[in-house]
């Protein structure tokens, strides 16, 4: 259906949305770059479509660009956290051990209640030498909302002494995390 509306309307933003996400999602990252540029315009858009763009970047073996794409990025004050977690996550997957838990404790300091910022820092924690620290993180979030699954089954990893994994292992990965 996207396509048949950018037949009818070349700027359709949110055809171009769509074609970009799928574009992303099949390795297209020149074309889904193309098509969320189209995207972007207000502040739901601009920021789903920035952050894809960057996981478009870094698909494409772009990590500056990917991270510079995110930097950029103005507009709400809630965007931060969005920017930290976003950057956290591709410098996690790009190595950058100390850059990304430098992001994500960021990202998590500003908002402890949501999950998945819980779940990326916490797992970051454990990955890196700190699972008691990450054990608290979950520990915290499950006091406020028990038994959520996820946050069970990541204490039951680091009760075993295993490392939880991270949230996202790819590109297209970001980006679905993205409009999760």
């Amino acid at each position: 259906l996207a396509e048949r509306l950018i037949r009818k309307d070349r700027n359709h933003r949110l055809a171009r949305l769509i074609m970009g996400i799928r574009a992303l999602k099949q390795k297209s990252y020149v074309s889904a770059r193309q098509n969320l540029a189209l995207a972007m315009r207000g502040p739901v858009p601009d920021l789903a479509g920035t952050l894809l763009t960057a996981w478009a970047q870094f698909g494409a073996n772009d990590l500056k660009g990917a991270i510079d794409t995110i930097e950029k990025l103005q507009g709400a004050e809630g965007y931060a956290v969005f920017k930290d977690m976003h950057s956290g996550l591709i410098y996690d997957l790009a190595g950058n051990r100390k850059e990304a838990g430098r992001r994500l404790e960021r990202a998590h300091k500003a908002n402890s209640t949501a999950l998945r910022l819980v779940e990326a820092y916490g797992s970051w924690l454990s990955r890196n030498g700190q699972a008691d620290e990450a054990l608290k993180v979950f520990q915290a979030f499950d006091a406020q909302l028990p038994r959520h699954p996820l946050i069970t089954e990541a204490i039951g990893l680091l009760k075993s002494g295993n490392p939880v994994p991270p949230p996202v292992n790819s590109a297209q990965a970001g980006g679905s995390e993205v409009l999760y």
